[in-house]
């Protein structure tokens, strides 16, 4: 029997979606009955290409010969997703609402209308990056275009602040923690493959801890985001408090960079983090059929990784959850000079090293194989943290030649407190074989050796 511990806020981890006003009369949509109108929507080819750097650094379409998450269904706990959006359409399964599209009434909630509908945009821009179908005006598109989506509605507007949410639980996003648990039960019930979870609570639960182990359980991929209260100048304690469920055993906790590599000053840190994604200035799908411009934090960090997850269960149905993880850990490309930190994790989701590479019982060998995408001037200006982007170019070489003498003195290791049984190595050279399709010189393995001693 379930313990009803007393009710925490949950914040939507996103810096796109607060303080939603109304926007420029937009095309007749599905979603113009929502009282809040989005603030940043543009039609799709006014989209800047800057604001789709992820894709270029990313580059999933380099995985589609092999997988597009044809066959993978993808729970998005989040704001609800709106299904007739042009990039998601014929893609989205009614799913299920634990609270109403926009109403925080407890006397008006319509709950009948599953979770095709999204009224913040949020959960829409989440399943976009994930799934999105490519659009032929900007070239956008989600990491696994081929997956589906079963969104659960657990929240229906984005708090100001975390304050905000706890003074006033009725006029914010919140379910409580066991219809929360709920939702991820419903979530197993589905037979999805992978859960994104683009949110976090402060207060680790024991109905939510016991719903996520049931769904590890039940062999389902699990991604949080780490939290968006990182500005360690504003609240130093919350920076570094433990966010859930990212904290939680066989859970992916993912913080967010800018296109500079680095931490963007909202991700929360800790020994949670296990990768980093993109999570500053991202165009992504809206609403309203159009789409943000400014989507990001440690939201859009996470759905990136969900989506590279998806991509990895297609190639390799019989993995486990844990083997997934592992997978993701040990590929990702360091942007931080170790193996693992705090901030970074194990560094950067690599989804094409993630889908390419064989990892064996050794030691991990992290290399420097992302580079930022080029910006001109303006965008430079537009970014944060731009004296840590120069401190970062002018750092790489001293990062590599740590890199590579740590690999050398077999230091590094992929180890986390909550996962301690965890150990991934590189393969060897004669593990390689030919990629499937000739027209991309990348190198497949086949499957996972020596995860577990």
């Amino acid at each position: 029997m379930r313990l009803v511990p007393r009710l925490a806020a949950l914040t939507v981890s996103s810096v796109a979606a607060a303080g939603l006003l109304v926007a420029s009369p937009q095309p007749a949509w599905a979603g113009d009955d929502c009282e809040n109108k989005p603030r940043d929507s543009v039609v799709a080819d006014e989209v800047p290409d800057a604001n789709l750097w992820p894709q270029r650094l990313l580059k999933p379409e380099l995985v589609w010969p092999n997988a597009t998450g044809e066959g993978v269904t993808v729970a998005v706990l989040d704001s609800g997703v709106q299904a007739d959006h042009p990039l998601l359409d014929g893609k989205v399964d009614s799913g299920k609402a634990y609270i109403d599209v926009e109403s925080t009434d407890k006397d008006e909630q319509n709950l009948g209308d599953g979770a095709t509908r999204d009224c913040v945009g949020h959960g829409t821009a989440v399943a976009g990056i994930i799934a999105g179908s490519e659009s032929p005006e900007n070239g956008f598109h989600g990491m696994a275009p081929d997956a589906r989506i079963l969104p659960i509605r657990i929240a229906n507007t984005v708090p100001a602040d975390q304050d905000d949410a706890n003074e006033d639980k009725d006029d914010n996003i919140l379910v409580d923690q066991n219809d929360f648990a709920a939702a991820i039960d419903y979530a197993v019930s589905q037979d999805v493959d992978v859960i994104n979870m683009s949110l976090k609570f402060s207060v680790d639960h024991p109905v939510i801890a016991e719903a996520v182990a049931a769904a590890v359980d039940a062999g389902i991929v699990l991604v949080a985001s780490a939290g968006n209260e990182g500005n360690i100048e504003e609240d130093p304690e919350a920076a570094t408090t433990p966010s859930y469920p990212a904290a939680y055993e066989g859970v992916i906790g993912v913080g967010a960079v800018n296109s500079h590599l680095v931490k963007t000053a909202e991700s929360q840190w800790g020994p949670w983090v296990d990768v980093v994604a993109p999570g500053l200035e991202i165009g992504a799908p809206q609403h309203d059929g159009n789409f943000q411009i400014a989507f990001g934090g440690t939201s859009s960090a996470a759905a990136y990784v969900a989506g590279t997850a998806a991509l990895l269960v297609e190639m390799y149905p019989d993995w486990t959850p844990e083997e997934i993880a592992i997978q993701i850990m040990g590929t990702a490309s360091s942007v931080a000079g170790a193996t693992r930190s705090d901030q970074y994790g194990y560094g950067m989701v690599d989804p094409v090293r993630a889908a390419t590479e064989r990892l064996s019982g050794s030691e991990p060998e992290p290399v420097l194989s992302m580079d930022p995408p080029v910006l001109t001037e303006q965008q430079v200006q537009n970014q944060e943290f731009d004296a840590m982007a120069m401190r970062w170019a002018t750092s790489a070489g001293v990062a590599a030649l740590a890199v590579f003498t740590a690999a050398l003195l077999g230091v590094a290791a992929l180890r986390r407190g909550k996962r301690a049984r965890w150990r991934i190595g590189r393969a060897s050279r004669e593990d390689m074989i030919e990629p499937v399709d000739d027209g991309d010189p990348i190198a497949l393995f086949q499957g996972i050796k020596g995860l577990k001693q």
